[in-house]
């Protein structure tokens, strides 16, 4: 018996899927809503629970038409809807969370319309649909928030590309973009406000490309422009005033287009510009709209005047020291007490020197070493105390060699942002870990000097789409460990069919023409494939791993010698976890057959057999000419050779005897 009322009736249309949770909880499909079947006070009652499409309800279902229902590992209920896509279900709340096809969007599901639902052992949803192929989705995404210009929102970011990003004390985030002016975003109400220049306002911002943000220690922000010189904003009045360059004021700001700013901890604030210098202000004292900067410039008679006027970074360590990046002039090390700078330059070749000139990124860690992210000499490890560099390059793990920016978490790895993504460094282990718009960033180049750490440890980094922040403890690698098979077998590359699964098969045993093979594999984790790794080895020819570059699947072989051999493969998920065991196959090569052992011993016994018979001839031709040359003696002894009479005596009919060795038998030689 059904108890039934208006709300959780039985008013089953069709039936269209039955599934039963970990519950024991009977979730039933039709054209009429999702029912859920839980058991009533006696045992022969059971009562329906319905959920259904209510158009003034964003968090209902989707569509009342449910052809799918699957439970994935996390316990999460997923609905496919016959023309609302895909829900999945908040079972506590009974609310549902859409996934919908966006044209505008190609990460989207394909089609609304859904069949069928599956997730494999590594956690990926596989859906099938009535029309737009099959989906997949990552169900172990990682962590990465994204903010980018959504054109069908009214009130988004108006720029793609970042040049700089800042959280107030009110945790606030005021964003620089190259063309959208500076955007304050207030996450709690999802609400952007906009600062653009006006010309017709002199007080408004200077200068629609924003390449620096910075709140000082009393709560003014700074803005450095790309063109407009350096602005302070008071939140309070909306106002802006812009400090510019006058060639006629020695005490002006020396150059209007910013790449550096950074408070010190005696209340001076550093500007880094792009061919004027370095400019220092004291915000010890009013600054009003004529305020006095302080220049130090390039001199090439003075090796203690600070190395190019192209600044990029400024950061002060925990000495008091003021550390100078620049554009192809290395690192510069400024001494408050001096008044001075030390210069630290690449040395082509040399290992213990800075590996780059171009420094995009610099940071202290807690043990007072300096991290130098560089233009295309990857990574740095300066130690101030023993004024030593130690690099990091692609070669190391790092995904690209131009790094823009450094932060570093709670357990002291080192974030970076590249232009092939983000790359998380482990100082102790000096392993990398790569992230890629594949783990959910909206783009794989990002900006120098788009980075920021916030006091509750997020991270923001800006790219040419927007920026991502995460943070760092929920960015959860991938534990699943693949099963490596092999897949193919090609000889002169054209598949070679067996009675069984090639995985199936141990050994295989090849002629010495077939001196031309390949072997396929793959990891069975589908997560990202793209970013599987393999590497492998034949035993026989070569011990070391080989890495396989670009997830190339097969190894290639010519010309291998004749003779056993053990071919070995391992791989890895998209997010580096190893199956180290991974899969083998013996290789037999067979000799051609003037080199196997039969051959050789016939061979042995054949010159074995001539040379007896090259012996017993010896001997036979010795014995010859001994019995030839009695034969000679005895005949010349009963000729008369002092006969004076036999003088010219015609001696040719004399017979010799002569043996044909061939033939075995005497003649004469008359």
């Amino acid at each position: 018996k059904i108890n039934s009322n208006n709300r959780n009736g039985n008013n089953f249309a069709s039936i269209r899927s039955i599934y039963l949770d970990h519950q024991n909880m009977l979730w039933v499909g039709t054209d009429n809503g999702l029912f859920k079947l839980s058991d009533g006070s006696g045992q022969s009652t059971f009562s329906f629970t319905k959920y259904e499409n209510i158009i003034s309800d964003d968090k209902s279902l989707s569509n009342n038409q449910v052809f799918a229902i699957y439970e994935d590992r996390y316990k999460n209920l997923w609905l496919g809807t016959g023309g609302g896509g895909l829900n999945k279900m908040d079972r506590y709340s009974g609310t549902f969370q859409h996934f919908r096809n966006n044209p505008l969007d190609p990460s989207s599901i394909s089609y609304d319309q859904i069949r069928s639902i599956f997730e494999d052992r590594s956690g990926v949803l596989w859906i099938g649909t009535y029309g737009g192929g099959v989906c997949k989705k990552d169900n172990s995404k990682k962590a990465f928030m994204s903010v980018s210009p959504d054109p069908i929102v009214e009130n988004s970011l108006n720029q793609e590309i970042v040049w700089s990003i800042y959280e107030d004390k009110d945790d606030i985030l005021w964003i620089g973009t190259h063309g959208g002016g500076l955007n304050r975003y207030d996450r709690k109400k999802n609400e952007f406000t906009y600062y653009l220049y006006d010309p017709n306002n002199e007080n408004s911002i200077s200068n629609n490309i924003v390449r620096l943000v910075l709140e000082d220690s009393k709560g003014f922000l700074w803005i450095g422009t790309h063109g407009g010189g350096l602005c302070r904003f008071d939140r309070n009045s909306g106002k802006f005033i812009t400090y510019l360059h006058d060639p006629v004021n020695p005490n002006s700001l020396s150059h209007n287009e910013i790449r550096g700013l950074y408070e010190d901890s005696d209340g001076f604030l550093w500007v880094g510009t792009r061919g004027g210098g370095l400019n220092r202000l004291n915000l010890n004292k009013p600054i009003g709209r004529n305020p006095k900067f302080t220049h130090f410039h390039h001199n090439t008679e003075n090796k203690n005047s600070i190395s190019i006027d192209y600044i990029r970074m400024i950061i002060e360590d925990s000495k008091g020291f003021i550390w100078i990046g620049t554009l192809g002039g290395g690192l510069n090390k400024f001494n408050k007490n001096t008044r001075s700078f030390t210069r630290y330059r690449a040395q082509s070749g040399k290992n213990g020197y800075l590996s780059n000139d171009y420094i995009f990124s610099l940071y202290e860690d807690k043990s007072g070493i300096i991290w130098l992210g560089t233009w295309g000499g990857g990574l740095n490890r300066f130690d101030p105390e023993k004024e030593t560099f130690k690099h990091y390059t692609v070669k190391d793990g790092l995904p690209n060699d131009a790094i823009y920016g450094i932060l570093e978490d709670n357990e002291n790895r080192l974030w970076m942002s590249t232009n092939k993504g983000i790359s998380c460094f482990d100082p102790k282990t000096e392993r990398f870990r790569n992230y890629t718009t594949a783990d959910g960033l909206l783009s794989n180049e990002f900006n120098g000097g788009s980075f920021f750490k916030s006091h509750a440890g997020e991270m923001f980094f800006g790219n040419i789409k927007g920026f991502n922040s995460f943070y760092p403890e929920q960015i959860i690698d991938n534990s699943y460990v693949p099963t490596i098979v092999i897949t193919n077998f090609q000889k002169f590359y054209k598949d070679v069919k067996f009675d069984h699964p090639i995985w199936e098969i141990a050994e295989i045993e090849l002629s010495h023409e077939d001196y031309v093979f390949s072997i396929s594999f793959s990891a069975l984790e589908y997560t990202y494939p793209e970013n599987n790794q393999y590497a492998y080895r034949m035993l026989g020819l070569d011990d070391k791993w080989i890495f396989a570059e670009s997830n190339k699947r097969f190894a290639g072989y010519t010309t291998l010698p004749p003779g056993e051999y053990l071919f070995q493969v391992k791989g890895s998920n998209n997010d580096g976890i190893w199956n180290n065991e991974g899969a083998s196959i013996e290789i037999h090569i067979t000799p051609p057959f003037w080199r196997t052992w039969w051959f050789a011993l016939s061979l042995i016994l054949m010159i074995s057999a001539l040379a007896v018979l090259a012996y017993r001839r010896r001997l036979k031709n010795i014995q010859l000419s001994a019995e030839l040359q009695v034969a000679h003696d005895a005949q010349m002894s009963i000729m008369p050779q002092n006969d004076p009479q036999i003088k010219g005596y015609d001696i040719s009919g004399i017979c010799v005897p002569a043996y044909d060795v061939g033939g075995d038998f005497f003649d004469y030689i008359w």
